[in-house]
């Protein structure tokens, strides 16, 4: 009953970072929704996950802007000077 109540829980969190990812408040997010049922859900989804949730989010974040540069122009970056 424990395994099925944790996976529950990295599911609601995985489902939570994948939709707000992009919110600097993300992390905030997941404590205020999640906390309330499980205090000790960082140590559930780690150990659920194999990685701590900060670093989960750090990953989606930098997947999704990976995927974004190569999407949008094949890999290259065009940079603009405000100084031009």
């Amino acid at each position: 009953m424990i395994k099925i109540r944790n996976a529950e829980i990295t599911d609601r969190i995985v489902l939570l970072v994948e939709k707000h990812s992009e919110n600097p408040k993300c992390m905030a997010m997941v404590e205020e929704l999640v906390a309330i049922k499980c205090p000790e859900y960082e140590e559930v989804f780690e150990e659920q996950v194999g990685m701590p949730l900060s670093e989960y989010i750090s990953a989606i974040r930098l997947y999704r802007a990976e995927k974004s540069l190569v999407n949008n122009g094949g890999g290259r970056i065009k940079l603009q000077s405000q100084f031009s």
